[in-house]
């Protein structure tokens, strides 16, 4: 496997693996339905990954049960795993495998003679001589990130580089013409998602949808390659990240903000997927491509969910006195013959009282001078004014109306920051969307209230 030569095709949407013998295996243990035969699989213009068996052999189906089978698909209905199937593909010097795929069969005179459909991603494997541990991305997207530009290496083109360490990894920075390759080195094998982990906290730093393309996984003498298509984001986003340039000390604290992210989620996710944090910056990032309606119910909504996160112990001599007022409320409603009708309804709302609400979260830091009340304030104040509408006059619109609503996002958004910033453990620098100019902040605040 050429592995170079791979990485430039795919960057070019231009990769091409022809398949000596290819295999489509349907994701059930007992007699799966598989098809094979030679092919291919081929990029396309938006980069997605697409393949092409010309079937020569078909096990455990003909036409007439997948007639049958295609007249049972529901509309609105979830695929099932069954009808999900994975790929293998042999080549001349490699086998390369995807999961997941929802083929598209042709049949010719009662013979399946054609499938082809869409990857989302496909993996080799290979053998290394000495032992290893690391993990590679690269991304092939436009990122403004806290390196250093230097001369060109004749050998790589190397544009600039950064080197950082973590608890558990020295991470190498590299930006290479028409991409980025972020590197974890470590003298034991890494966390199986840890390349989730630096994606999140890439997103994070740069607030854009980035997504990697080649994944490399160095574990003692194994090497997996994978690469994926490109997929379906927003073009363009206004979402500021939690640093800029412009802001002294964005070269030291750009990758300090990175590291503590990275090790926040790696201490706080016990799966393989995004953190809850992560999930909900990535709903405010895509928001912010929308209208201005849009985005701040989408920022709003996703500070709530961030907000969430927030550790808080209810105080229990609270949580017995509001048991007691509950049960005081009841007892008196229920010895009212006219009001007995309304006590279940009276119960379920005065049950609720005894919940931890967002501003209990958020209110003890505020006064704690962790997070700016102005900012908070603005964030309830946008929350309501994007869930609860009112009517507007277009005709009454003006520049002062639309320069309140930048005013309230860009709060809510450095509010946003604040509070990802206490949660991963954050001290420094930072942009301060919140007042004109986008001075810089200093996180957690110099002074606080004792």
């Amino acid at each position: 496997m050429n592995f170079d030569t791979n990485v430039e095709s795919l960057k070019r949407n231009t990769l091409e693996i022809d398949g000596i013998n290819m295999t489509l295996t349907q994701s059930v243990s007992v007699n799966p339905i598989t098809y094979e035969g030679s092919g291919y699989i081929r990029q396309d213009s938006t980069g997605s990954l697409n393949f092409k068996i010309y079937v020569s052999t078909v096990r455990n189906t003909d036409i007439a049960q997948n007639l049958m089978k295609s007249f049972q698909v529901e509309s609105g209905k979830l695929y099932e795993e069954s009808e999900f199937y994975a790929l293998k593909v042999r080549t001349a010097d490699s086998i390369w495998v995807a999961d997941r795929i929802l083929p598209s069969l042709q049949w010719t005179m009662g013979t399946c003679t054609l499938v082809q459909g869409k990857l989302r991603s496909i993996s080799a494997e290979t053998l290394l001589r000495k032992s290893e541990h690391s993990i590679s991305l690269r991304y092939f997207d436009d990122m403004e990130l806290p390196i250093a530009f230097g001369r060109s290496d004749t050998d790589r083109k190397k544009m600039g580089k950064a080197e950082f360490e973590t608890n558990c990894a020295k991470i190498t920075v590299e930006e290479l013409p028409d991409e980025t390759v972020f590197t974890a080195t470590a003298a034991v094998a890494l966390d199986d998602a840890f390349h989730t982990r630096m994606d999140e906290a890439l997103r994070f730093l740069t607030a854009k949808s980035v997504e990697w393309r080649v994944l490399v996984r160095q574990t003692d003498q194994k090497r997996i390659v994978e690469l994926t298509s490109g997929s379906r984001r927003s073009i363009t986003t206004r979402l500021d990240p939690p640093i800029t340039r412009g802001v002294q000390g964005y070269w030291d604290h750009g990758w300090l903000l990175f590291a503590a992210y990275l090790e926040y989620s790696l201490k706080n996710t016990n799966h393989a997927y995004w953190n809850h944090c992560t999930a909900h910056l990535h709903n405010a990032c895509e928001a912010s491509a929308n209208s201005l309606d849009a985005w701040g119910l989408g920022l709003s909504v996703a500070v709530d969910g961030i907000a969430e996160i927030i550790p808080y112990q209810q105080n229990t001599a609270e949580k017995k006195l509001l048991r007691e007022l509950r049960d005081s409320i009841i007892k008196h409603i229920h010895s009212k013959e006219e009001f007995r009708a309304y006590e279940k309804r009276l119960n379920g709302l005065l049950c609720s009282m005894g919940n931890i609400r967002l501003q209990d979260r958020v209110d003890s830091l505020v006064a704690a001078g962790y997070f700016s009340p102005h900012y908070a304030k603005a964030w309830s104040t946008l929350r309501n004014k994007s869930a609860h509408p009112k009517q507007i006059d277009p005709q009454r619109m003006d520049s002062n109306e639309i320069q309140s609503m930048f005013d309230l996002i860009n709060k809510t958004t450095t509010f946003m920051y604040q509070i990802v910033f206490y949660l991963i453990g954050y001290k420094g620098p930072y942009s301060d969307y919140g007042k004109h100019g986008y001075p810089p902040g200093q996180y957690p605040p110099l002074s606080r209230p004792a």
